[in-house]
């Protein structure tokens, strides 16, 4: 798999003018806040999460009961990522 291969959701519109201050206020470019990085990030993460937990629901469709339980619990496991 390469870069090209990896499906990022689209990023957000720019917060504003970062970077201005009062000797140059032409100083700076747009940019996101902090909260909008982390966002970002975290849809990011519950997309490649949902990713490999459709994967996991569509390998317990393969038959035999004992791997299909477990790709089961492996898909909750993955949706339920950090959340202990």
């Amino acid at each position: 798999m390469s870069d090209a291969d990896v499906k990022m959701p689209p990023l957000p519109e720019p917060d504003g003018w970062i970077g201005a201050n009062d000797i140059d206020p032409d100083a700076g470019s747009e940019g996101y806040s902090m909260p909008t990085l982390q966002a970002y990030a975290r849809a990011a993460v519950l997309a490649e999460r949902e990713r490999c937990a459709k994967l996991a629901d569509e390998y317990a469709t393969w038959g035999g009961s004992n791997f299909a339980e477990w790709f089961r619990k492996c898909a909750a496991a993955i949706r339920e990522g950090g959340n202990e």
